[in-house]
């Protein structure tokens, strides 16, 4: 363990694997909230279903919880006892990572984390058999289990699934492309 943390970038390890970090799907709004201020997660905010920019904080607006759910083809029951009761969301920030958690029933149901691209990039010399160090210390320390699961066309793992994180399943995509979210990480129920 000592040798992991070690091992973290700078970048990763000053924050976007805190959003994670002894987080479990079942966990109640207030356990999160208070774990993700103890590990210094900034603009810590939590809102119920029926307070105005719920959905849109919590499930729309980066990390885009309800999209990634929808590209790793889950259904989320956010929607399912509207009007009389709905989910609720905390988001968080810290290190230039976003996350979205979604509770249902009080219960951690699932939960979104970008990392931007500094936090992962690759090593500028392509000749370097670490290059992509940055990227594999990322999604160890996210989920442990990840095995690819899509890649470009030079052959490069793009897409990563996991049957053990954080209590559920993952599914995580790497775009070097996109500076605020190069990797996207989505957790809901197996």
């Amino acid at each position: 363990m000592q040798l992991l943390a070690l091992a973290l970038a700078p970048a990763l390890a000053a924050g976007p694997t805190d959003l994670l970090a002894g987080l479990r799907l079942g966990q109640g709004p207030a356990a999160v909230e208070a774990a993700l201020r103890a590990a210094g997660a900034g603009c810590v905010e939590r809102r119920a279903f029926d307070q105005p920019g719920a959905f849109a904080s919590g499930a729309l607006a980066p990390p885009g919880l309800l999209a990634l759910l929808h590209r790793a083809d889950v259904k989320p029951p956010f929607f399912d006892r509207l009007p009389r009761s709905g989910p609720s969301f905390v988001t968080a920030c810290h290190g230039g990572a976003r996350a979205a958690y979604a509770f249902v029933d009080d219960k951690l149901w699932a939960l979104a984390i970008t990392l931007p691209a500094a936090a992962v990039a690759p090593r500028p010399d392509p000749f370097d058999p670490d290059r992509l160090a940055p990227l594999d210390d990322a999604l160890r320390a996210l989920c442990p289990q990840t095995r690819a699961a899509g890649v470009d066309e030079h052959r490069n793992p793009v897409a990563w699934t996991s049957p053990a994180c954080a209590g559920g399943a993952a599914h995580l995509w790497y775009d070097l492309t996109d500076r605020d979210a190069a990797l996207q990480l989505v957790v809901h129920p197996r």
